[in-house]
């Protein structure tokens, strides 16, 4: 069984994870300037945007929120959110487009020199839409034509068969506002549009969820065994789960571990859930599947979809949203 090393672009990671937030630059949301959606959002301002990161040559660790308060008050009006970051930068939420506009032209804070820029991810939404009749319009036309709604990127799922890579009509929209959109206008043809829920992301050296091989700091582990020390291309041993301990690969889609990421990454969207509410849902819901996971060991061996019933009910499925799998599945 080969290991299935096929790239999902991750929308969440818990934000106390810190291998995670040292590799995208996140500590308490920061940007994330290595991600390979990001050359796309390389765009003039938009008025939509709602998130920016300021910075001074100084930082601000050492100067009191009380000045940092007055000094917006008096020059924008009260911003909706200011976080102070692990890096000295802050977080900023606009409370409206007026401020937004306001805040990233801003160039002085109170005695500091600033410079402000749109956060790279969460002024960002992706969705789906599934317009038979574009099934042979190119990704090119339809972003071009559908600049106004904001539409920023255009990619087409595709689905491998008897060997060819053939195209579906899944189109996964990105839009340059963090608000996604119900429908969307394609011409003459409105589409309703649907969250699009990515897979977790998956560390191909620990196998371990929440960073990628380029930041990990665990020891190469085999993805088929779970031993220390050896790839997995060469492996005959039996197969065990390094996340859930379960008689799978780790890079199985049949995995509680993995179903779990996935569940809670759904409902994070579905629900517009807070990154400090979404840190309690995934505090409880891995001490659920750690009870789970050291009693009896056939009741939490999942086998496709219905596998979800096995190991909680209260779980969202994210099968009410698109995922590349579920599009694959209907062409």
């Amino acid at each position: 069984m080969s290991d299935d090393r096929r790239a999902a672009s991750p929308c969440w990671a818990p934000w106390w994870v810190e291998a995670y937030w040292d590799e995208h630059k996140k500590i308490l949301m920061e940007p994330h300037k290595n991600s390979p959606s990001v050359e796309h959002r390389k765009l003039e301002f938009s008025d939509s945007f709602r998130y920016f990161i300021m910075k001074t040559p100084e930082t601000f660790t050492s100067i009191s929120p009380f000045l940092i308060e007055k000094a917006f008050t008096s020059s924008i009006g009260e911003v909706k959110s200011i976080r102070k970051m692990r890096s000295g930068d802050l977080f900023l939420e606009a409370s409206s487009a007026k401020q937004a506009t306001a805040l990233i032209n801003l160039q002085k804070l109170a005695h500091l020199d600033v410079t402000v820029a749109p956060h790279a991810n969460l002024n960002f939404s992706r969705g789906v839409i599934s317009p038979a009749d574009f099934l042979h319009v190119s990704t090119e036309e339809i972003k071009e034509n559908m600049k106004a709604q904001k539409v920023c990127d255009v990619r087409r799922i595709t689905i491998r068969r008897d060997g060819q890579v053939l195209n579906t009509k899944h189109l996964i929209l990105t839009f340059n506002t963090p608000d996604l959109p119900q429908t969307v206008k394609m011409a003459y043809i409105r589409c309703p549009v649907r969250p699009y829920i990515p897979n977790p992301l998956r560390c191909f050296q620990c196998q371990r969820f929440g960073h990628s091989k380029t930041v990990c700091r665990g020891q190469p582990t085999c993805s088929r065994c779970a031993e220390v020390g050896h790839d997995s291309a060469d492996c005959k041993a039996k197969e065990r789960c390094v996340n859930c301990k379960g008689d799978h690969s780790s890079f199985s889609r049949s995995c509680p571990t993995w179903l779990l990421e996935k569940e809670i990454t759904a409902i994070k969207i579905k629900d517009k859930i807070s990154y400090p509410r979404l840190g309690v849902l995934y505090r409880h819901a891995r001490q659920f599947l750690k009870k789970l996971c050291v009693g009896d060991q056939k009741n939490i061996h999942i086998n496709g979809h219905s596998s979800r019933r096995e190991y909680g009910s209260n779980i969202c499925d994210s099968r009410n949203y698109d995922t590349e799998e579920c599009c694959r599945g209907y062409t």
